[in-house]
């Protein structure tokens, strides 16, 4: 395990829970007892109704679809997701912060100078990257120093600092000294990768419930550790993560009556039914995101029974695992393992499925087909209603938004994807 090294730029450690924030304390310095008491809210019918329109019914669909309608569960749930997602940015931005010093500490010493951002050799990314953080902190009119550089820099900066790109001119070279002697360069890129996925999904508001929180949290202690043995243990006594985690949902009062249902059970295309459709997408509209978020085609699926039971999710993959065979529908097909039948499960995809997908669809006598949109691709619809599939098309604007952004950054890709020449 590396020794410590007192970085140029001092680590910032978790924020306190902001219900600590500026409370009036006592002469010893600790918060009164007076100042704990905090007013209970009341979670009736009209304040429920209130908090949906006020958060949105897309915001919430993945919450009522884990809480099979239940308005009430699926605030609480909210709240909680809240919570955690509080606690989980303080441990990123510990080993954001701990990591960029690392490397700036390491390249300094190595080169002899502070500024080496202007000496390595640097991608036209990177350097692009560079040299807009320059100009940024010089439009705030203050002077451009190594410290504020290296502030300025994302966190996606020094994570690709750890691609196979730079293996020979940084991992090489500079950064394998930072962590034990049998640290492979692709377990830290990798593990880096993970983590920028989750801080996306806290920095969009996006559930993280659905993940193993308290693997992610184990995970980001154990990266701070391979470069710190002081900071893990720093970060656990003032992070309030397994607290939050420990604490459970309270329990609906017996007498208190029910909140409203947003999950229909039968029909067709009933006005409630399709609002669990819309909660469904949602879903699948989250993986599309975080396969954006990680360089790839923003296609997500999802699985569901009839009643809005999550079953899997998946999405596009052939970027990030170079094989062309994962998309989003086989993603989320083969994590729900092994089913007896699929004729009474819902596949939920952003875009209408190309022939392979539909294939799939048509294979395994999936019932129902919902997808987002099919203007920007059509795939297989219409043989599939002709062989029986239920197709529910909502034309979501969200999806088809999200898609075209990465076909105008990505033509090449996507014709790659769709079999286009």
């Amino acid at each position: 395990m590396p020794n410590d090294q007192p970085a140029n730029t001092p680590v910032q450690g978790p924020s306190p829970p902001l219900a600590e924030a500026n409370q009036p304390t006592t002469p010893a310095g600790t918060v009164s007892a007076a100042s704990q008491v905090q007013e209970l809210f009341e979670y009736n019918d009209h304040q429920l109704g209130i908090l949906e329109r006020a958060l949105s019914t897309d915001r919430l669909a993945p919450y009522y679809v884990q809480a099979r309608g239940d308005s009430w569960v699926a605030i609480r749930l909210y709240e909680c997701n809240t919570k955690l997602s509080e606690a989980l940015y303080g441990v990123v931005q510990a080993l954001e912060v701990l990591l960029r010093n690392k490397i700036h500490s390491q390249l300094e010493a190595h080169t002899g100078v502070a500024d080496w951002y202007d000496r390595v050799r640097f991608l036209d990314p990177e350097r692009n990257e560079v040299e807009n953080a320059k100009r940024s902190i010089a439009d705030r009119g203050v002077s451009v120093t190594p410290g504020r550089v290296v502030a300025e820099l994302n966190f996606g900066f020094w994570l690709r600092l750890f691609s196979g790109q730079y293996e020979k001119e940084f991992w090489v070279k500079h950064l394998r000294k930072l962590y034990s002697a049998t640290r492979q360069r692709k377990a830290v890129h990798d593990r880096l990768m993970q983590i920028k996925t989750l801080r996306n999904r806290i920095a969009h508001h996006e559930t993280l419930i659905r993940r193993n929180p308290q693997k992610d949290y184990r995970d980001l202690l154990e990266a701070i550790g391979w470069l710190s043995q002081i900071v893990p243990a720093w970060v656990k006594t003032t992070n309030c993560f397994e607290a939050r985690f420990a604490e459970r949902i309270p329990k609906k009062a017996k007498d208190e009556p029910p909140a409203a249902s947003h999950v229909a059970h039968s029909g067709s295309q009933t006005p409630s039914n399709l609002d669990l459709y819309k909660q469904m997408l949602a879903v699948a509209l989250e993986e599309a995101r975080l396969g954006f978020d990680e360089g790839g085609i923003p296609i997500g699926a999802a699985l569901f029974t009839r009643d809005g039971r999550l079953v899997s999710r998946g999405r596009n993959r052939r970027v990030q695992q170079n094989d062309p065979s994962v998309h989003g529908e086989t993603d989320a097909f083969r994590a729900a393992g092994r089913q007896r039948s699929y004729r009474d499960l819902v596949m939920v995809t952003t875009l209408a499925p190309c022939w392979y997908c539909s294939g799939l669809v048509r294979q395994f006598r999936i019932g129902t087909l919902v997808v987002g949109e099919s203007r920007t691709f059509p795939g297989g619809l219409d043989w599939l209603r002709e062989h029986g599939v239920e197709v529910i098309d909502l034309d979501s604007r969200e999806c088809r938004e999200l898609l075209e952004a990465f076909i105008q950054r990505h033509p090449e890709v996507w014709n790659e994807d769709i079999g286009e020449e």
